[in-house]
């Protein structure tokens, strides 16, 4: 993550948190007035793509490594704040993408998104299906 001041980084978690239970409360309306169909439940995952890094080998190795950005990228501040060390390399069928997956839990017959988690591209999408599946979701086709 960028390095932010204490108010960002405060704001970013309100934010995050915001948004999960604005989602949750909204599902929670949505359900109580029965629209969600409940006749299955879809795991889909997209690639999010961010703008590719031109680092050097020692600083991928350094943000590999530490998971966070090289002393000499502090230096510069507005270089920093255009870096994504977050962000992460991976293939699918021959194609090479770097960034972010959003992966979500939708209803079949509504397609409404339930749940979503953002990784970074690397991730497998079934990494991420025990996480957006609850036990309400088991017997559903």
């Amino acid at each position: 993550m960028r390095s932010l001041t204490p108010q960002q980084a405060t704001g970013k978690r309100v934010s995050e948190f915001g948004k999960a239970n604005a989602l949750a409360g909204f599902n929670e309306t949505l359900d109580a007035a029965g629209v969600f169909a409940n006749e299955g439940k879809m795991v889909d995952a997209s690639f999010v793509e961010a703008p590719r890094q031109r680092n050097t080998r020692e600083e991928n190795k350094h943000i590999k490594e530490t998971g966070t950005a090289p002393e000499k990228w502090k230096e510069k501040p507005h270089k920093l704040c255009q870096k994504d060390i977050d962000a992460r390399w991976t293939k699918k069928n021959y194609a090479t993408y770097f960034g972010y997956k959003n992966h979500v839990k939708a209803d079949v017959k509504t397609k409404l998104i339930e749940k979503y988690i953002v990784t970074d591209a690397s991730v497998h999408d079934s990494q991420t299906t025990e996480e957006l599946l609850t036990e309400k979701d088991e017997g559903q086709p």
